[in-house]
């Protein structure tokens, strides 16, 4: 008896590695098939697959900018963008009381520390405008500056 369990489970083993390869062989094919359909991957003009080193945003979504408000700093004091393009200022409150106010663009908003606000800024004309905090907020609210810049 044990002769036979002996020789017998070496034998069940590999038929059992058999089936398991038969099965997942045809899955893999198919998978194969599926990456190589016009479908699979975009391609270029010349037929290479294109690389984007952007993630992707459906059209009409607009692109978000992160500021952070706090004594006497925006972070960043500098923002970018084409003409037309939709942009979205994300402004969170660190510290202190403040203001986004773009007078050129008829903006003011006041954020406490903890809050967020998002912010459209209209990007229908090129040209650089300044924002500043609008709320008298110490010593050096002064320089509490920046620029939007639209190209």
């Amino acid at each position: 008896m044990r002769t036979l369990i002996a020789v017998s489970a070496p034998l069940l083993l590999l038929i059992a590695c058999q089936t398991t390869s038969s099965v997942t062989q045809p899955k893999m094919e198919e998978t194969n098939q599926q990456m190589s359909s016009p479908d699979a991957m975009m391609e270029d003009d010349s037929g290479k697959p294109m690389v984007h080193d952007e993630p992707m945003m459906a059209e009409d979504e607009p692109r978000v900018i992160e500021v952070t408000a706090q004594n006497w700093v925006f972070t960043p004091a500098t923002i970018t963008a084409k003409q037309g393009e939709k942009i979205l200022v994300r402004l969170r409150g660190i510290s202190g009381v403040h203001s986004f106010g773009v007078s050129d663009m008829g903006i003011n908003v006041t954020i406490n520390p903890g809050e967020t606000k998002d912010i459209e800024i209209p990007t229908d004309k090129a040209g650089t405008f300044s924002f500043r905090c609008m709320v008298p907020c110490g010593e050096g609210h002064m320089d509490m500056v920046g620029e939007i810049v639209i190209e």
